[in-house]
């Protein structure tokens, strides 16, 4: 049987999916193609157009438009209210997208230097309860910063990386252990590890549940997952404001940004693997701003007012957010 994969990362064939068209589920597994069923003719020349259904956490196909941007669109699952994008793109067109855009058109002997904040507020943070250090695995490192400064703090730490480009800037600039695999094919035992972090990963994967289970089967009983991803609560509003104002903005990060996760669902995720959740904290701002109207001044504000809120009612509106939970012992 021959099988035609869709792009469903291009632009073309996101306008072509109409946010108020029918979602039709088509039998047997059988995708749709630009929302409706394969043609009799597909059928007959045994075509098929294939990409997940379903949400990504709780695989219902119950799923309501919520936003759409010209690279794609935005749903919320009815059943557990995880955000996500679909279509969903494949693995080679995940691949590909990293490896010819992400990293090959940056400077990547300056990109990640905004980033100190963030690994240092990691570091710190883990000190306080997983003091000793250990092994620790840093997924989806990039050029391996944060591994750097984990090894410089202590730790035996080690890093993956999917991008040839990024793996290999790793190694040879920074000189840091670091392996060009995903962590479904990565040469580890399970229980290797007393730390995995994923800072700023699981937004881009196509199975973030999948992923977490892996880690989880890393990590020693009694070892720590560090989570950090864009909070959706923030991001949502203010790109709605954006539109409405007509300020230019990075949007939603689509098609880079698949997983759009709340507090409650980065929460229920890890829960739901076997994780115990000590505490979901306000991330600390990188030392640049992304969108041109604003300013590295404004996000350390802003953060100080999230964190503010969060402290007198238990509310987490901060634009980043970090999980620390653990494993059983």
């Amino acid at each position: 049987m021959k099988e035609v994969r869709c792009n469903p990362l291009s632009a073309s064939f996101a306008r072509r999916t109409h946010p108020q068209a029918p979602v039709h589920h088509p039998p047997d597994g059988i995708a749709l193609v630009n929302g409706n069923p394969p043609s009799e003719s597909e059928m007959k020349n045994e075509t098929i157009v294939t990409f997940a259904q379903g949400c990504p956490l709780c695989n219902c196909e119950d799923r309501k438009v919520v936003r759409s941007e010209p690279e794609g669109q935005l749903f919320r699952c009815r059943r557990c209210r995880f955000l996500y994008v679909y279509p969903r793109p494949t693995l080679d067109e995940l691949k590909a997208l990293y490896d010819a855009e992400y990293f090959s058109d940056r400077d990547l002997e300056s990109w990640l230097s905004c980033r100190t904040p963030v690994y240092r507020q990691c570091l710190q943070h883990l000190d306080k309860i997983a003091p000793g250090g250990g092994r620790l695995l840093d997924v989806g490192c990039g050029t391996g910063e944060f591994v750097a400064q984990a090894l410089s703090h202590g730790w035996s730490a080690v890093g993956i990386e999917s991008s040839n480009v990024a793996s290999q800037f790793a190694r040879e600039h920074n000189h840091v252990p670091v392996h060009n695999v995903v962590l479904e094919t990565a040469p580890f035992a399970p229980g290797s590890f007393d730390v995995v972090t994923l800072l700023d990963v699981l937004e881009h994967l196509l199975d973030p549940q999948a992923e977490i289970t892996r880690v989880h089967r890393l990590i020693k009983p009694g070892g720590m997952a560090v989570v950090r991803v864009p909070n959706t609560l923030f991001h949502l509003p203010k790109a709605r404001m954006c539109a409405l104002l007509k300020v230019s903005d990075s949007n939603l990060e689509i098609p880079h940004h698949l997983n759009h996760f709340t507090p409650p669902t980065l929460s229920r995720l890890l829960r739901t693997v076997g994780f115990e959740v000590l505490s979901v904290e306000i991330g600390a701002p990188e030392t640049k701003a992304h969108a041109a109207w604003a300013s590295p001044k404004a996000k350390r504000l802003y953060v100080r007012g999230a964190r503010l809120l969060q402290a007198l009612a238990g509310l987490n509106l901060g634009n980043i957010m970090v999980a620390y939970a653990r494993k059983a012992s």
